[in-house]
């Protein structure tokens, strides 16, 4: 196991100087003042993630592998996004950091204007949001994840445009001109270099940072300062996947608005070292949880958006009794480097490990018939394809609405939104989570798995799940015990609690 308290103490380290340090390079670049209280939202998430991926590199990798720095190796991302989707999925094997060495030509580059289709959608998208804000009718803009755009609709006018949906910006229908983008940012490493030493991290970090932070910065800038400000912003997630929010955050603070972060996920904020809940805590003034409280005052107990988002998509469900127990095992996603320090590749491949040894075991039973459902990441082990093949395999892309209620039981191997769901839907579930993986140490992230244990949901033994697998000749005497029916509705109550439209006067009084 690697030594995760002391590789934290030195990410928070390095992130407090390299914030301070990357401040002042885009300042200068950009030619503007802005303390780092303006560049975190923009560039802060962006920052822990590669620091944290530039330390367990070095953890990993005996060595560093260093490549001279060139157009053809240089990877160009345009937002967060797609950075994160690069480094969470690319093999370890295949990283390296760039140098610079014998590079002559190099000069300032910035992208200089948008589509004019864009421009006029952009235009359109923001009329009716400005003229509420300045009516005061709106007073928090708000950018949920899940609702679909029924949901958001009746949103707005449930809370009588009191919350209203942030408008869309059409920000990155740009071509990437790679040799000028490599040429940029040569540019300005030699412009640093020349005042400091050689700084391999801060070299790199300048290299694979997104455009939208460098070259794109100006024109996403301009267009989201054409957005009225509003009192407050409520966000759960669509800030990591689109950087003009990051923006848009960056503008109120400097105003002195209110940021309210919603918990995007059922573990977010208690699991062990997660690099995301500590982005998420330092731009805003409030988080929200699903429930749970915490000693800062600035953590507050709430309710789920994205569980009310789920409940007012699914039906519940009818526990079904068959001759052979139809399981769907949901296969997480095991990413190479994640946005928690133990959600790694060594980790992760002991997890996918005990994963395999599950499912030999679970195709010996005849009682039971096994569907896998797969998602992007799902599998390390390329040598295993075969042995994967001997199971049923849905789409990755099939969605939940096809797997509640068509399966007696749903099986997850990793805490998650499905969990919650699934229980909020009456469709019997299953959590493994096997004693020789990570133990996490978060105490509200063992609240949880107490209160799941209690319910008879969560098993840490292959053997003891097999064995109640087995046993169950009528799941619903399992599903409906008293006791167990109890525990789920503690575990909803603290841990995944359903927004309700009630739930908007605790927000206004925040405002």
């Amino acid at each position: 196991m690697l030594p995760y308290n002391k590789l934290y103490f030195q990410y928070k380290k390095l992130y407090s100087r390299y914030l301070n340090k990357t401040a002042s390079i885009l300042n200068n670049y950009h030619g503007k003042q802005y303390d780092k209280y303006y560049w975190e939202p923009i560039i802060g998430l962006y920052l822990r993630r590669f620091i944290l991926n530039f330390i367990l590199l070095d953890k990993i990798k005996k060595n560093k592998p260093f490549k001279k720095a060139n157009e053809k190796n240089f990877n160009f991302y345009k937002n967060y996004t797609e950075f994160a989707d690069d480094y969470d999925f690319t093999k370890v094997s295949n990283r390296y950091l760039l140098k610079l060495k014998n590079i002559d030509k190099y000069q300032y580059y910035r992208i200089k204007k948008i589509s004019p289709i864009s421009k006029i959608i952009n235009i359109l998208n923001i009329i009716i949001p400005n003229i509420l804000v300045k009516l005061k009718i709106t007073n928090i803009f708000f950018q949920e994840s899940y609702f679909k755009k029924n949901l958001k609709a009746i949103f707005s006018l449930r809370s009588l445009f009191y919350m209203n949906s942030l408008p869309t910006l059409k920000l990155e229908n740009y071509k990437i001109d790679k040799k000028k983008i490599f040429q940029n940012r040569v540019n300005l490493i030699k412009i640093y270099e020349t005042r400091n030493t050689k700084d391999d991290c801060l070299n790199n970090l300048l290299f694979h940072m997104p455009i939208n932070y460098i070259e794109n910065f100006k024109i996403i800038s301009n267009e989201v300062k054409k957005i009225s400000l509003s009192n407050a912003i409520y966000i759960d997630g669509n800030e990591v996947k689109f950087d003009y929010i990051k923006f848009y955050i960056a503008e109120l603070r400097l105003n002195k608005k209110k940021i309210f972060t919603g918990q995007h996920s059922l573990r977010t904020g208690i699991e062990d070292y997660d690099i995301y809940f500590d982005y998420s805590k330092s731009i805003s003034n409030y988080y929200l949880t699903w429930g749970w409280n915490d000693k800062l005052s600035s953590i507050t107990s709430y309710s789920s958006t994205r569980v009310f988002s789920s409940l007012n998509k699914y039906k519940k469900v009818k526990v079904t009794q068959n001759d052979e127990l139809n399981i769907c095992f949901i296969l997480c996603s095991f990413s190479k480097t994640g946005d928690c320090l133990p959600d790694n590749y060594l980790e992760n491949l002991k997890a996918e490990k005990t994963r395999i040894s599950l499912l030999k075991e679970m195709k010996k039973q005849k009682k039971i018939k096994l569907v896998l459902k797969p998602r992007e990441g799902s599998f390390l082990f390329n040598n295993k394809k075969k042995f994967y093949n001997k199971f049923s395999i849905l789409k990755n892309k099939t969605r939940m609405y096809e797997i509640f209620g068509n399966f007696n039981i749903v099986v997850f191997e990793k805490i998650s939104l499905g969990i919650a769901e699934c229980i909020h839907l009456n469709q019997p579930t299953i959590f493994y989570y096997p004693k020789n993986l990570y133990k996490q140490k978060n105490k509200k992230y063992n609240e949880l798995l107490y209160l799941l244990k209690k319910a008879n949901i969560y098993f840490d033994d292959k053997n003891k799940m097999l064995q109640f697998l087995n046993s169950k000749k009528d799941i619903s005497l399992w599903w409906d015990n008293k006791n167990n029916l109890e525990n789920r509705k503690k575990f909803l109550k603290e841990f995944a609690n359903s927004f309700e439209y009630s739930d908007l006067s605790k927000l206004k009084r925040l405002v």
